[in-house]
């Protein structure tokens, strides 16, 4: 893949999926990031595993599609992706928050690439904790030598379709009723058996910290 024409991405779909799993405290936000963004052709999909709050009924008011469903995280990126038809493929998570041209910006440097990581941060930290893990996001995204998965945390977020779909044809289907937190580095590993041609988006979306070691309010 490394080899061929790279197509060039003009006004095509991006098909931003989200997991949600109990997030009425920080959904809101990432689904507000997401209308705000000045790329105009995006489609919302929200994968939920039977949240017990309101975090269904907040998707449903916004412009989404929802998507309820019995496995963990791993099998839920994959649910969405299936159910979503955009040439481009954002896998967001529910405590993320998306600058407002992040998508604008990946469409244009995803010209050049399969896949882009996107530049993380802290959202308004103000505590202790939501500092501390401000300092530890930009030293990660700052001092990194390779973005080959076994050599780094930083994980891809924007795929092109096609890669998107080789990746979930190799991943055992056993492993979508079980996987939750490796999810999106197994996705990384076998996209990188695919392609090493990663890119690198700045300044590109941050995260709602707990207020503290013990958690608590988010936002």
């Amino acid at each position: 893949m490394d080899n061929e024409p790279l197509e060039v991405a003009q006004a095509r779909l991006v098909s931003v999926i989200i997991p949600t799993y109990n997030e009425e405290a920080a959904l809101p936000f990432a689904l507000k990031s997401v209308v705000k963004q000045t790329y105009p052709f995006i489609e919302v999909i929200v994968v939920d595993s039977h949240s017990s709050d309101k975090t269904k009924d907040i998707a449903l008011g916004f412009d989404t599609k929802v998507i309820d469903y019995d496995g963990k995280l791993l099998g839920a990126r994959c649910t969405g992706f299936k159910a979503s038809i955009g040439d481009f493929i954002l896998l967001l998570d529910a405590d993320q928050i998306l600058e407002e041209d992040a998508v604008a910006r990946a469409m244009e440097a995803i010209k050049a690439y399969a896949m882009l990581i996107f530049e993380e941060g802290s959202y308004q930290p103000r505590t202790f904790i939501q500092k501390k893990l401000q300092e530890q996001r930009r030293f990660a995204h700052r001092n990194v030598e390779s973005f080959h998965p076994t050599k780094t945390g930083l994980l891809p977020r924007f795929f092109r379709r096609a890669m998107v779909s080789k990746v979930f044809d190799v991943i055992p289907s056993e492993l979508y009723s079980t996987v939750v937190a490796h999810d999106h580095l197994i996705i990384y590993h076998e996209a990188s058996k695919i392609s090493s041609n990663v890119g690198f988006l700045p300044h590109a979306v941050s995260h709602i910290e707990p207020d503290s070691i013990y958690g608590g309010a988010k936002a």
